[in-house]
């Protein structure tokens, strides 16, 4: 699919597939092979069954449900695709938050059974998914590419320290 090419996304709640999420054994998750995670045992319709979900589906279907709350909370109209500056300038506070979170490290105030680092690496992760299905980007598919085209790469490429 070329980027230019309109894309339809589904309404798709994050709720919607909780009580399946609830009884994936996340200690039986795969390492990632040829872009998938294989999950044992989601549905137990049968002894130990196995289903393959590709990783860039899982991105962006996750992007789709974060973009449908946003919506479905005021933040966006969803006939509007907000300019893409605004929203990585969006990314880039909440990066800020997640250092000041390691600089005065502590519980986060809205989730207390994680560390504020915690939520504002998790804000940073909903934005950038967000952002990307607003404007139909294929992130997942890029990672998943991406994370190949990494593992060809000679030991630290590039000259630099960091």
């Amino acid at each position: 699919m070329q980027p230019s090419e309109e894309r339809v996304y589904p309404t798709f709640h994050l709720d919607d597939i909780e009580e399946e999420l609830s009884q994936v054994d996340f200690q039986k998750l795969a390492p990632p092979t040829e872009g998938n995670f294989t999950i044992e045992g989601v549905w137990d319709k049968e002894p130990e069954p196995t289903y393959t979900i590709p990783i860039a589906d899982v991105l962006d279907l996750l992007g789709m449900a974060f973009h449908t709350t946003a919506v479905e909370h005021g933040w966006l109209d969803s006939e509007v695709t907000r300019n893409p500056l605004v929203l990585l300038a969006l990314i880039t506070s909440e990066v800020g938050e997640m250092v000041e979170a390691f600089r005065k490290p502590g519980q986060s105030e809205h989730i207390p059974e994680f560390t504020a680092a915690e939520e504002e690496g998790a804000d940073i992760f909903i934005r950038l998914l967000q952002m990307c299905a607003e404007h139909k980007l294929r992130l997942g598919a890029a990672v998943v590419a991406k994370s190949e085209y990494n593992k060809s790469r000679p030991f630290k490429h590039g000259g630099k320290l960091y």
